[in-house]
């Protein structure tokens, strides 16, 4: 059973009020892992790849259900840690966007996000700009890097299915460029959140070195849509971690 969507001996009124309980808010490095990555950022992708949400136009760019949104958050921070499997998607997205928004620091880290900023102004030959991504990448804390990796290739799907969802790099980028990688209230690097995003999704396997990469979260899934030419990763069903 997924960790996501298991039931903890304690009811939520028990939990209520914890603050080692709440999600939105907290510096990344100190939210409860399923693995590699926080919880929360786990059982959304999880709960998306699930239900095949690439297949929905709009993803990520529609909003949700305002009052759904609100009652996720309220329920994580109350210690239910969990999403309804037949959560509208746009929900679902509406709620994970939210929970970036309330990050503290960007998951680029304050000391590493100006030199992410600049990279697509500096050059804008392709491999220079892959080779300064790695180098940057490298040096991301370990849950950083995961929570990048995992929400990349998840945009990378989404992507790939564009004719059908009709988000493109480009609309993803504009999307989720301001929400994922900029600093809480910042204005001054929206326009290169962007750019960045878009590099970053597009050169997904050449910056992190991966290839016939799946995250746990869509180990049931076998996807045969995937767009070679945006990615070559061969989506295969790979055994669920111990």
């Amino acid at each position: 059973e997924y960790m996501g969507e298991s039931e903890s001996k304690e009811t939520v009124s028990e939990r209520a009020g914890d603050p080692e309980l709440v999600v939105f808010g907290k510096p990344i490095n100190l939210l409860p892992l399923l693995y590699d990555t926080p919880l929360v950022i786990s059982t959304c992708l999880k709960n998306l790849y699930d239900q095949e949400a690439w297949l929905d136009e709009g993803l990520f760019r529609i909003s949700g259900t305002h009052q759904s949104i609100a009652q996720l958050c309220d329920a994580w921070n109350a210690g239910n840690c969990s999403v309804r499997k037949t959560e509208e998607v746009h929900n679902v997205t509406g709620f994970l966007k939210r929970f970036f928004q309330s990050l503290p620091e960007s998951i680029l880290t304050n000391n590493l996000y100006n030199d992410f900023m600049t990279v697509t102004k500096q050059t804008q030959d392709r491999e220079e700009q892959q080779k300064r991504l790695q180098l940057l990448v490298s040096k991301l804390p370990e849950v950083n890097k995961s929570v990048l990796k995992r929400m990349l290739y998840f945009l990378c799907i989404t992507c790939a299915h564009s004719h059908v969802n009709k988000m493109t790099a480009v609309n993803l980028g504009q999307t989720m460029g301001p929400t994922m990688l900029t600093c809480r209230n910042s204005v001054s690097h929206l326009g290169s959140s962007v750019g960045l995003m878009i590099v970053l999704i597009k050169e997904f396997d050449a910056i992190f070195g991966v290839y016939n990469y799946l995250p746990y979260e869509a180990n049931i899934l076998e996807i045969s849509t995937v767009d070679k030419s945006l990615s070559p990763i061969q989506l295969k069903p790979v055994p669920e971690k111990p």
